[in-house]
């Protein structure tokens, strides 16, 4: 088999479709340390996760709170 006959593995997840939690958040607070040397690709899918864990602490919390 050569190289070339081989598929690309399938990319890993981004910051925009790993599964929230707090493992994640300390995902998110580590890569956005130093958002100065991010490219604005990067900013975006950063600024989406913490859309997305923020979402998933409200729920969490309105289910401790029901």
């Amino acid at each position: 088999m050569f190289a070339y006959d081989l598929e690309p593995p399938p990319p890993g997840p981004t910051l925009t479709d790993t599964r929230p939690s707090g493992v994640f958040g300390l995902e998110l607070d580590f890569a956005t340390r130093d958002e100065q040397w991010l490219p604005d690709a990067e900013l975006v899918d950063a600024a989406v996760g913490f859309d997305r864990l923020i979402a998933w602490a409200s729920a969490r919390q309105s289910a401790v709170l029901a």
